[in-house]
């Protein structure tokens, strides 16, 4: 039985607008089956109205479905695909959308490409059109349009395979919404029965971490924070107007740092914080905005307060180092004679943290907020070295 078609069956080349791609090769392939959906027909869809500040773009990123979506890196696959290959019919079918009873669609599967068929600018897109069984609830249907989703990007036929932090994602999100208990057999069975987890993790370990990562995660008392990456960080700041485009070149003095790593820190001070302190006239003070690449709340905070106070020492180990290469200024560079002012000013983090933060919102985040909840460090002996060097007692 071949499939049906509403409309059109050719939509101009995704590469060249005064050429077409015939979709009639979509009549023969077998659609995809889906549990708890039905298809019906293959359409096309004008996406002319969506660019990625769009809210429809958007909301197709996969925030349950993927641990960490390596947004940069998938997009830069799909836009080679679609520069070699255009539109292909033979690279499988088109991606596969729900149509509700009020007439609007959702994903199932193929939210990167049609997400890339945005990105490039191309004005109509083929998509393959399911209806939910009858009888099922609005929550029934979501659970299943998840799971669909997760199971599709498997070892065949996927581009980007799902891994076992995929598997995590979609689990921990379920016992949030309390769509699926959270103790280990309700977990389980869940696994077995509905993702078929073991035809896709063959390894009693990685399926036993699968297990213990979503119940340990899913009973957590916080939620995954929202994954951020440099690209993704970059785009949150240009959006809500933090880093302003003049004459094609970003705001120098403006930069957007990862704070996971320290070393960064150093090279902030080295490449940014003393050439603009250099320069004539001084373009300093250096605007921060931080943000991290970790999903745990307590890893992000901890890693921003370890980051900005590695900036703090690698300013104070600059006048060190002048009075460690020139003795006689070594007393103008006295920890008490060092000036207060900083060259440069931590503007704040980017929103991530799921019910602590508006992670929707448009406004940086102020870092001595970020960081008011983690837990106060107790003086060690060195912080008061004078005291117990008065008191003779051994540091």
């Amino acid at each position: 039985m071949k499939n049906r078609f509403i409309g059109d069956t050719r939509i101009p080349s995704f590469n060249d607008a005064f050429q077409t791609i015939d979709l009639t090769n979509y009549l023969d392939i077998e659609m995809p089956k889906y549990d708890g959906f039905a298809f019906q027909y293959i359409y096309i869809l004008d996406i002319s109205q969506y660019n990625t500040t769009s809210t429809f773009y958007k909301e197709l990123e996969q925030y349950n479905i993927r641990f960490d979506d390596g947004e940069a890196e998938a997009s830069n696959e799909m836009q080679d695909s679609y520069t070699r290959l255009d539109w292909d019919t033979k690279q499988g079918p088109p991606p596969q959308f729900m149509e509700t009873e009020d007439g609007d669609i959702e994903p199932i599967n193929g939210r990167r490409r049609f997400r890339g068929a945005i990105e490039r600018g191309a004005k109509f897109i083929p998509i393959a059109v399911y209806t939910p069984d009858e009888g099922l609830t609005d929550e029934e249907v979501y659970q299943y349009r998840i799971e669909a989703a997760q199971k599709a990007n498997n070892l065949i036929g996927s581009v980007r395979t799902n891994k076992k932090d995929d598997y995590v994602q979609t689990g921990v999100k379920f016992i949030k919404e309390g769509i699926i208990d959270g103790d280990r057999p309700s977990v389980l069975t869940w696994l077995e029965d509905r993702m078929n987890y073991k035809e896709r993790f063959l390894a009693a370990s990685t399926q036993k971490e699968i297990l213990n990562k979503i119940v340990e995660l899913g009973n957590a008392p916080y939620e995954l924070s929202i994954f951020m990456d440099a690209p993704k960080a970059d785009a949150w700041v240009r959006e809500n107007d933090y880093k302003v485009k003049v004459s094609n070149n970003f705001d120098k003095n403006l930069s957007v740092i990862c704070v996971d790593n320290v070393r960064y820190a150093d090279r902030l001070m080295a490449d940014t914080i003393i050439p603009a302190c250099l320069k004539t006239p001084r373009t300093d003070p250096v605007k921060i905005i931080l943000y991290s690449k970790k999903r745990k709340p307590a890893d992000i905070k901890k890693n921003t307060e370890t980051f900005v106070n590695a900036i703090e020492t690698a300013y104070l180990n600059c006048f060190k180092l002048v009075g460690v290469m020139m003795p006689t200024l070594k007393p103008m560079f006295a920890d008490d004679n060092i000036p207060e002012y900083r060259p440069w000013s931590i503007e704040g983090c980017i929103p991530q943290l799921v019910g602590e933060q508006d992670v929707d919102g448009d406004k940086l985040i102020p870092y001595e907020k970020v960081i008011a909840s983690l837990p106060k460090k107790k003086k060690s002996i060195t912080d008061f070295m004078e005291i117990y060097k008065a008191l003779e007692v051994a540091a």
